[in-house]
């Protein structure tokens, strides 16, 4: 036994409840559930990290478009550049015009 005595009580306790049926089913349920919440959550920070990604490659590439129409470039060039639909950088145009 370590001579710290704080130390010994939680051993003590420690191995009392590791005699309990109930308290280890209860051990086990707490760390069944926190190790759902933490997969849990990296699931929602990945979905957040992909979010993020998603939105700033729209944003680059709205830029882009934008720039592009202030330079003159020809509507059918930005739409073989950007992959964007005629539609979509006439309403960008259109936006940016507001």
């Amino acid at each position: 036994m370590p001579a710290d005595p704080a130390m010994s009580q939680a051993i003590s306790l420690l191995e009392k409840a590791s005699r309990s049926e109930k308290i280890r089913r209860l051990v086990f349920q707490r760390e069944f559930a926190m190790t759902k919440m933490l997969s849990q959550m990296e699931e929602k920070r990945k979905e957040g990290q992909a979010e993020g990604l998603a939105e700033g490659e729209a944003k680059a590439r709205t830029d882009i478009v934008l720039r592009m129409l202030q330079k003159n470039v020809p509507l059918a060039d930005i739409v073989d550049l950007s992959g964007l639909s005629e539609a979509d950088i006439k309403r960008l145009a259109a936006e940016k015009k507001a």
